[in-house]
Formats: C-alpha cells, sequence, structure tokens
C-alpha cells in the first residue's frame, strides 16, 4: 500500500467522523424532547375576577333594585293620599247625610201638622232648634250674628239671628248654593228693627222650599224660599253634626 493510498483512506475516515458527530449533534439538537424541562409556571391570582358579563348583570340588578324602591315609594305615597281622598269623602259624605236628616226631620213635622208652641208668637228660632236638638245638635248662641254691624251682639237663643254668625257654620249668600239642611235667615219680616236685620228663620228641605214655623202662632208649614227677603244661610259645622255640645 502507498502512501498516497493510506492518505486517502485517513482522510475519507477522517470525513466520515466529522460527518457522524455532525450528524448526531444535529438529532440531538433537534429532538430537546430528550432532555428534562421545567413545566411553565402558572400564578394564580389571590382575588377573584369578575368576568365582564357578570359585572353587566350586577349593575342590571342593583339598577332593578333602585328603580323598585322608586316605584314602590311612589306606589306607597299614592296609596295614602287615595286613603286620605277616601277618608275626607267618606266624612263629607256623612256630613252631608246628617244635614239630609235635620231636613227630614223638618219636613216630616210639616207633614204631621206639628203645631209648635200654639199662641206663643216668635218662636221660629225655637222651632229651629227643637229640630236639630232632635237629632242630637246642641248649638251655642253665635258670638258675631250676621247682622251684628246693624244690630250690636243682642243674640239670645230664642233670636232668629242666634245662629246666624260663622262660628256656628259656612256661610252661604246664594239661594242657588243652598243644600237640605241649611239654616235659611231672613231680613225684616216684621218690627221696627234697622234695615238689614235678621229677624226669621228656616230649614231648607228642598226644590226652593223651607220649613218654618210661622212667627205668629200657627202650624209648621212650607214656603218658598224666596217669600222672604233672604239674607243667609248657615251650613252647620261637622263639629256640632258629630254630635259635639257646646255650652251656650
Amino acid at each position: 500500500m502507498t502512501k498516497l493510498s493510506i492518505k486517502i483512506q485517513i482522510n475519507s475516515l477522517t470525513q466520515k467522523s466529522t460527518d457522524s458527530m455532525a450528524e448526531s449533534s444535529s438529532t440531538i439538537i433537534q429532538s430537546p424532547a430528550t432532555y428534562w424541562q421545567p413545566e411553565p409556571i402558572i400564578q394564580e391570582s389571590l382575588s377573584p375576577t369578575i368576568k365582564p358579563e357578570k359585572q353587566v348583570d350586577a349593575v342590571a340588578i342593583a339598577l332593578g333594585i333602585v328603580l323598585l324602591i322608586l316605584v314602590w315609594g311612589n306606589e306607597r305615597a299614592n296609596f295614602i293620599k287615595a286613603i286620605n281622598s277616601q277618608s275626607e269623602t267618606t266624612t263629607i259624605m256623612a256630613s252631608d247625610k246628617f244635614r239630609q236628616k235635620i231636613a227630614l226631620e223638618a219636613l216630616s213635622r210639616v207633614r204631621n201638622g206639628e203645631n209648635f208652641r200654639p199662641g206663643v208668637s216668635a218662636q221660629c228660632m225655637f222651632w229651629v232648634r227643637s229640630v236639630l236638638e232632635s237629632q242630637g245638635i246642641k248649638l251655642p248662641v253665635s258670638q258675631h250674628p250676621f247682622d251684628e254691624g246693624v244690630r250690636g251682639n243682642v243674640a239670645a237663643p230664642g233670636m232668629a239671628q242666634s245662629l246666624s254668625g260663622s262660628d256656628i257654620g259656612t256661610q252661604i249668600h246664594r239661594i242657588q248654593d243652598l243644600k237640605p239642611g241649611d239654616l235659611v235667615f231672613y231680613f225684616n219680616t216684621y218690627g221696627n228693627d234697622p234695615p238689614g236685620s235678621i229677624t226669621h228663620v228656616g230649614i231648607y228641605v228642598l226644590d226652593r222650599k223651607i220649613a218654618h214655623r210661622p212667627t205668629a202662632s200657627g202650624r209648621v208649614v212650607l214656603a218658598s224660599v224666596t217669600q222672604y227677603k233672604f239674607g243667609v244661610a248657615i251650613r252647620i259645622h261637622d263639629k256640632f253634626l258629630k254630635g259635639k255640645s257646646t255650652k251656650s
């Protein structure tokens, strides 16, 4: 064997060895799975996170609760208002019915031909008081009768103007506003009293009619509300209709 062939073989072996090592190295590099690698560390959050959709749900629920409170509060206020209004209406109706009973009592006395205190004149107010007292209503003498400006405060229980003041009831100044049970007062039906003096009284019943006991001795009768000179009417205050008595 010549030196040249040996050199060629040696070079060939050297090249093969080099190629083999390169191939082995490439295999190691391309197959990292053969080596252990640490698993990635997943760090958990210490505070739970709320997903966006859950946050929207929470806001919607909160708004719904607020709206419910507002609606409930409004409904409660309306309910209380309705109850108060109903109570007030009931009171008004009860008062009107009480006044109607006064008118019915006066009318029944007319139909029965009542002869109130026969032979005694000037009994109109005493008769009105007797009708009221039959319904449990005892009224004081007005401290400011309607004709106080022309006669002074001379009212007494039996005088026609003794129930004509605003301390007894609401003053009604128009005939068309009268209701059953109102007390109707008239100017200057007799005597020589100053103009504007109240001298007669009756009880309004219905259809522009009053029940009254004539000034002269006579039975209780019906008369037109315009038969005499209309002065004023009184719609008795509710506090008296409830049976509350006041000393004269």
